[in-house]
């Protein structure tokens, strides 16, 4: 299976953002695959894409952490119910439930 995301390719303007499609990657053990409903590109994401934000996001990246969407799979045992809400965190990328 497919799907499709914005990728910034190296710093600069609109142009440098391109749609690219990748496999849909697996979850592994304790993980969940979110499938996104919407997400909200902040103006900090400008920022590293034009390079202002320093360098701690280096290019190839995605940008926006902002997100809705449904859990689409999940490999753990929940202890809560099956609907949460999760939200990256800035820290290595890792999902957090809020």
């Amino acid at each position: 299976m497919k799907y499709k995301r914005i990728v910034v390719s190296h710093y600069g303007g609109p142009e440098v953002l391109q749609v690219i499609e990748d496999d849909l990657p697996e979850p592994k053990q304790g993980e969940v695959r979110v499938k996104i409903l919407t997400a909200g590109v902040a103006w900090g994401d400008t920022l590293k894409r034009e390079g202002w934000a320093g360098r701690s996001v280096q290019p190839p990246f995605t940008p926006g952490y902002d997100i809705v969407g449904l859990v689409d799979k999940r490999i753990y045992s929940p202890t809560r119910a099956d609907r949460s809400i999760y939200s990256p965190i800035r820290e290595r990328d890792k999902a957090k439930r809020v």
